[in-house]
Order: C-alpha cells, then sequence, then structure tokens
C-alpha cells in the first residue's frame, strides 16, 4: 500500500512530539533526582557541622552562623553560583579538623599555652586530611582550611598572602573572627558587635582582604546582626586584642 506524503509527514510530526515529550520527562526526573540529592547533600552537611560543634557548648550554631554570614558577604562581593556553593559547604566544614583536637584545650578556661595553640593551629591541616578522599571537595577544601591565613601572610598554617588566599577563605576569615568575637567563649565573653565590627574594620589589609572588610561593613550598615542595626564609625582607638580560635 502506497502511503502518501502528507501521512508519511504526519508520522514523522507524531514521533517528533513523543520523542520531545519523552525527553521532556527525562530532564524534570533527572532534575528531581538532583535537587533531592543536593538537598540531602546540603543536610547532611548540616548534620555533621552541628556534630562538629556540638564538642562544645561555647561552639553551638557556630559553623551555621560563619555559613550565613559567609554567603550574605559573597552576595555582595558578586560571587557566582558555583562559588556560592562552594563557600557554603566550606562554611560548614571549616572546623572539620577540631575534632581532633583534644576538648581540654577546646574547653580551656584561661589563656593557651604555646604548645597548645601549636595544637589548635593544625585543625585545618586535621580537616584536609579528613575531606581528601572525598573527591567532589577538591575545590572546597582550600576554601575551607585556609580561613586562618592572614592576608599579610602571618597567619597559619602555611602562611600564605594576599590573591595566594583563596577568595572563599578570605570571606570566611572575616564571618569566622567576627562571630568568634561576639560569642561566649570558655576564656571570655563575648564582646559588643559595634566593637567587633571595629576590630575587622582595624584589621583590613593586615588580617583580612580590605575588599571583604568592606563587603561586610556595608552589610552591617544595611542590614541587622541578632536585631542590632548598625552606623559604623570608630568605637575605640585601643582595643584589647581577644583570643579566637
Amino acid at each position: 500500500m502506497k502511503i502518501s506524503s502528507k501521512h508519511s509527514l504526519d508520522f514523522i510530526f507524531y514521533d517528533w512530539e513523543e520523542r520531545n515529550k519523552d525527553l521532556e520527562r527525562n530532564i524534570k526526573e533527572i532534575l528531581e533526582v538532583n535537587k533531592r540529592l543536593d538537598k540531602l547533600n546540603r543536610g547532611t552537611l548540616t548534620a555533621l557541622a552541628r556534630a562538629i560543634d556540638a564538642q562544645s557548648p561555647w561552639m553551638a550554631g557556630h559553623s551555621e552562623r560563619v555559613t550565613h554570614l559567609a554567603l550574605k558577604i559573597g552576595l555582595i562581593l558578586g560571587l557566582t553560583r558555583r562559588q556560592l556553593d562552594n563557600l557554603q559547604q566550606a562554611g560548614l566544614l571549616h572546623d572539620i579538623g577540631k575534632i581532633g583536637i583534644p576538648a581540654s584545650i577546646l574547653d580551656k578556661p584561661g589563656k593557651l599555652t604555646d604548645e597548645e595553640y601549636r595544637i589548635i593551629c593544625e585543625h585545618p591541616e586535621k580537616g584536609v586530611k579528613i575531606l581528601q578522599p572525598i573527591e567532589q571537595y577538591a575545590e572546597v577544601i582550600p576554601v575551607a582550611m585556609q580561613h586562618h591565613e592572614w592576608f599579610n601572610g602571618k597567619g597559619y598554617p602555611d602562611s600564605l598572602s594576599g590573591e595566594e588566599i583563596s577568595f572563599g577563605a578570605r570571606i570566611l576569615a572575616v564571618a569566622d573572627v567576627f562571630d568568634a568575637l561576639i560569642s561566649d567563649r570558655p576564656y571570655r565573653n563575648g564582646i559588643p558587635i559595634e566593637i567587633a565590627a571595629e576590630m575587622i574594620r582595624e584589621g583590613s589589609g593586615t588580617q583580612f582582604d580590605p575588599k571583604v572588610v568592606d563587603a561586610f561593613l556595608k552589610l552591617l550598615e544595611e542590614e541587622s546582626v541578632e536585631g542590632h542595626t548598625f552606623h559604623m564609625g570608630l568605637i575605640s582607638e585601643n582595643i584589647e586584642a581577644v583570643q579566637t580560635i
């Protein structure tokens, strides 16, 4: 039986439509699976962060607060979606190496000895060893483990400086120190937010990347932190050094 050109075209069009429908269904299914996996991954990282912070009462919520603040700074700085994703994962994991630090040091109410401080300074390297087997974290590890490097090269563990330090780590450094300053610690009470913000400002160019500090101060001017709204000005010319770990 001879098939007309019209019927052939109708069949081709019908087949094309059906294939498109199948493709759309497959894409939707893949996107839904990816969405569920992404949600699972973020939930797992949050649970891990809470497990890390549960080592000591004073660490409760620290990793999540640091992550939240770092992401807000990252948005002001125009980070890409991928950079923000890496920053979020790094923020939740930045203290994972403290799992290997004795509680007697983490919870010490007084000043650390030189040896105890040396042990504390090992936690970024311990974190690298924990995360290295996970290939998917190759981009996240430098962000998470360089947050104690200083912009002027006087930080740890590798004395990196300037742009040698991952940009995400430079953001985490500000968020981490700010949260540490305003939070109670075994060896001191949290300091007023205004003074902590001024200490961050004074660390611009030495401990912190000036671009990140500027974004952080802009955030404080535009938003509130723990119910406080800020109008930045000089708080004190002589702020005592405050220990953060």
